[in-house]
């Protein structure tokens, strides 16, 4: 694909919403197996341990709560917008070895928006953004739209910070692309057409900005995918269709 950034009319795209499944899903890299709790190894699989989340939260006062409390917007676009917002103000950011005492611990979204002894709500970058998902979701937005990333980001052109996780999003108008929904690395709570555009291509990315009318390469701060999901699909390589 020569063309990194293509622009799709909101017509066609509020017509047409399957323009937003655009993957291929090679069978060897479908189901992404990861331990959620280091202290006792327990491993599941990405895609079934989101979709029930996502089934579950229906059901949940606490979830359904913070939901009805959320603006809702018409559009998808500043939907998300409108969650990001408030895990940003309202989640408060705890590491894993702090909070659980162990090095890694994927908070389900149900425990994220349970408040701690402090009667706070608290998490570290995967639990935020795990919750915005499910939020999502509850506020009308499609699997198609969002995938959460987790890779390695940097802090200066020398340093890495190592592993983090945060939430792409496909934008109404460029449903190839996606911006970054990211609540506590390099937070950013402009709206969707003030961002910059993300092409994946495998492991890989590219971040575009736009300049007057031509869209132009920017160095990313997001620098390598280990693997990405949603609750219909995972993988380790992210392809579009031909």
């Amino acid at each position: 694909m020569t063309n990194k950034i293509i622009k799709f009319s909101k017509a066609l795209t509020n017509k047409h919403s399957e323009v937003f499944d655009n993957t291929i899903r090679n069978i060897w890299f479908n189901l992404v197996n990861y331990i959620i709790n280091s202290k006792y190894r327990k491993s599941v699989f990405l895609i079934n341990w989101l979709r029930t989340q996502v089934s579950e939260a229906k059901e949940q006062s606490n979830l359904i709560n913070i939901a009805e409390s959320i603006p809702t917007k018409k559009e998808p676009d500043e939907q998300i917008i409108e969650i990001l917002k408030w895990v940003n103000l309202n989640v408060t950011y705890v590491g894993d070895s702090i909070k659980w005492n162990m090095l890694e611990k994927w908070q389900t979204a149900q425990e994220t928006a349970t408040p701690t002894s402090k009667l706070t709500l608290t998490g570290d970058c995967e639990d935020m953004h795990i919750l915005i998902y499910v939020l999502a979701r509850l506020k009308g937005i499609p699997e198609n739209r969002m995938l959460l990333w987790c890779g390695n980001v940097q802090s200066s052109p020398t340093a890495y910070l190592g592993g983090h996780c945060s939430l792409l999003y496909k934008p109404q108008e460029y449903p190839l692309n996606f911006v970054f929904i990211d609540a506590c690395y390099y937070p950013n709570l402009q709206q969707i057409f003030n961002r910059t555009l993300i092409f994946l291509d495998g492991t890989s990315l590219m971040e575009f900005r736009k300049v007057k009318d031509a869209w132009i390469t920017v160095t990313s701060k997001y620098k390598y995918t280990w693997f990405v999901f949603n609750e219909r699909f995972s993988t380790t390589k992210y392809t579009l269709k031909p």
